[in-house]
């Protein structure tokens, strides 16, 4: 998910089954901060970013850069 009212840097926001990271976009798919996903879902989600970072990255500036 990308909040309409969010910040920089680029970055976004995952859950599975109650517990929600942060992943950084703007340079590299980085995880800033972690609340209870294990590392098996959070390999998954940096594979799954990777794979649509484009997107994301566009999406992110079509709402944050108007």
């Amino acid at each position: 998910m990308v909040y309409t009212d969010d910040h920089r840097p680029m970055h976004v926001h995952i859950w599975h089954q109650g517990n929600e990271a942060v992943l950084e976009i703007e340079t590299e798919v980085r995880i800033r901060e972690n609340n209870g996903m294990t590392r098996t879902h959070l390999r998954r989600a940096v594979r799954l970013i990777e794979d649509n970072l484009e997107l994301l990255r566009r999406e992110w500036r079509r709402i944050h850069e108007r």
